[in-house]
C-alpha cells in the first residue's frame, strides 16, 4: 500500500508534509478521541536520586547541588526558540513535588498528533492521571500551527514561517524540546537519567525521529542539525519513518528502547509503515519491541480497550533509565 504523500518528510527537506486534522474541538484521524486508560496506582515512579539537576544536554554527577523545587500545578506556558513564539503544556502533579523532597523525579515528553495540541493530548491520553499516580513530570508541546493545526516537523508550504531562516520547522522542534527540558531541569529536580519521549501519528513520527536523528552524521549535513538524543527510551504509537528511510539509523546513536505499538487496521498511517519502521530500527540495532494491535484504527494505543494502558507503559519506561 502506497503511503500517503503527507506521511514522508524527504531527508533532503526539499517537499515538505500536508496533514489533516481539526482543532481539538472537532478530533481528527490524527488525533486521539478523549479515551484512554491509565493503571492503578503505586507502580513506577517515585523519587529518585540518580544523577543531578542536569538539563537536556546530559545528567549531571552527585556532587551538583538539586535544582530548587518549583510549584505543583498544570502550567500553559510560552518561550521563543530563534524568534518563534511555541507554547507548551506544563504538568507538574502534588505527586510529584512532594517526591522531589527525596530527590530528583522522571519527566515524560508528549508529542502530539497534526491538528492537535500538547494539552489535549496529554489530557485525552490520560497521561496526567498517570503522572498523577506515579509522580513524574509530564510536558505537552505544541507543534507549530500554521493555520491550519499544529503539526510537527512543518514544511512552510503548510504555513511554517521561516523567521529563523529555515524552510521547515525541523531544527526550531527540535531546539523547542530541548530548551523545555532545559527550562524544566532549572525549576524542578528532574532525574537526567529518566527522561522518556512518546507520540502519536506525526507525534509518533517525530518521537522515532528523534533516535534516528541522534548523533547522525548524515542528518546532521543534511539538515543543518546535530544533536544527541536526551531520552532513554521511546514510545510510538501509530507511527512512521519521518524520513522516508532516507537517514541510515544504523549510523545514529546511542540506540536506545523503543516500544512501537501499531493498529493492523490503520486507515490514516498504515500498518506497514509502522511495521517498516520497527523492522527497519531493529536492523539498525535498536531494541525495539513492536506489538500490532489486531484490528485496532488510528489511535493511541495503550488503551485498555487495546489490551494496554498508560500504567504498563510507564512501567516499561521505568524499567529502561538511562545507565
Amino acid at each position: 500500500m502506497r503511503a500517503p504523500t503527507w506521511l514522508v518528510l524527504l531527508a533532503s527537506f526539499a517537499l515538505g508534509c500536508s496533514a489533516s486534522g481539526g482543532p481539538t474541538s472537532a478530533p481528527s484521524h490524527d488525533q486521539p478521541p478523549n479515551e484512554g486508560g491509565s493503571g492503578p496506582a503505586g507502580a513506577g515512579g517515585g523519587a529518585s536520586n540518580a544523577g543531578g539537576a542536569g538539563g537536556a544536554g546530559g545528567g549531571g554527577g552527585a556532587d551538583e547541588p538539586l535544582s530548587p523545587i518549583g510549584p505543583a500545578g498544570d502550567f500553559s506556558k510560552e518561550v521563543s526558540v530563534d524568534g518563534v513564539a511555541r507554547t507548551y503544556e506544563l504538568y507538574v502533579p502534588q505527586s510529584a513535588v512532594s517526591a522531589m523532597e527525596g530527590g530528583n523525579v522522571p519527566i515524560l515528553v508528549g508529542l502530539h498528533g497534526a491538528g492537535d495540541t500538547g494539552n489535549n493530548f496529554v489530557t485525552a491520553t490520560l497521561l496526567k492521571s498517570a503522572a498523577d499516580q506515579n509522580a513524574f513530570v509530564l510536558l505537552g508541546p505544541d507543534a507549530f500551527d500554521g493555520g491550519g493545526g499544529g503539526a510537527w516537523f512543518l514544511h512552510d508550504n503548510e504555513g511554517w514561517p521561516g523567521s529563523d531562516g529555515t524552510t521547515n520547522s525541523l531544527g526550531n522542534d527540535v531546539g523547542f524540546v530541548l530548551r523545555l527540558l532545559d527550562d524544566v531541569a532549572a525549576a524542578y529536580r528532574i532525574d537526567p537519567k529518566r527522561r522518556f519521549v512518546c507520540g502519536f501519528s506525526r507525534g509518533a513520527g517525530f518521537t522515532g525521529g528523534w533516535a534516528i536523528m541522534s548523533d547522525n552524521a548524515q542528518f546532521a549535513q543534511l539538515a543543518g542539525v546535530s544533536v544527541e538524543s536526551p531520552f532513554a527510551a521511546y514510545a510510538v504509537s501509530a507511527g512512521f519513518d519521518m524520513f522516508g528511510g532516507q537517514i541510515d539509523a544504523a549510523q545514529s546513536s546511542p540506540k536506545r528502547p523503543l516500544w512501537i505499538m501499531h493498529g493492523t487496521s490503520d486507515q490514516a498511517v498504515p500498518f506497514s509503515m509502522g511495521q517498516d519502521l520497527s523492522q527497519s530500527l531493529q536492523a539498525a540495532g535498536y531494541p525495539t519491541t513492536f506489538t500490532p494491535i489486531s484490528g485496532a484504527p488510528h489511535g493511541w494505543m495503550w488503551r485498555p480497550e487495546y489490551g494496554h494502558t498508560d500504567q504498563e507503559l510507564w512501567d516499561w519506561f521505568m524499567e529502561n533509565p538511562l545507565e
